[in-house]
């Protein structure tokens, strides 16, 4: 098993913040607000796309493409917490949530693992 921690951006601007109403959902929010990934295997995009839910099952966002895949496990097994690490001031539309994810997948042991073998070769060499 592999650890992860991953902390997500969401910005004002942002096609996604701005079609799920995220200035409406973001009044609902505060520091430490625990959050919920839920699996959509029907995505036409993704098929490992991982929705984020906030309270009430508010729709926020989804995780990034390029994470999905490797968290879709973590999202099955019911081994991540999720939350709101910092909210950013209305009148900064650049930062507006930060969504920490944290937690435990196998399927990343083994790339931990080749990493690690290859920085090992690399300090032989």
């Amino acid at each position: 098993m592999a650890s992860f921690s991953i902390l997500l951006i969401y910005v004002k601007s942002t096609p996604t913040w701005r079609h799920y109403n995220g200035e409406l959902v973001i009044t609902k929010l505060y520091e430490g607000t625990p959050l919920k990934l839920a699996l959509e295997p029907t995505n036409e995009y993704d098929p490992f796309a991982i929705k984020i839910l906030g309270p009430g099952d508010d729709m926020l966002g989804y995780v990034p493409v390029y994470y999905s895949r490797y968290l879709d496990e973590a999202v099955k097994n019911n081994t991540y917490q999720a939350y709101i690490e910092r909210l950013g001031p209305i009148d900064n539309p650049q930062i507006r949530v930060m969504v920490r994810i944290k937690g435990v997948v196998s399927s990343l042991a083994n790339v931990v693992k080749q990493i690690d073998q290859r920085i090992k070769s690399l300090a032989v060499t």
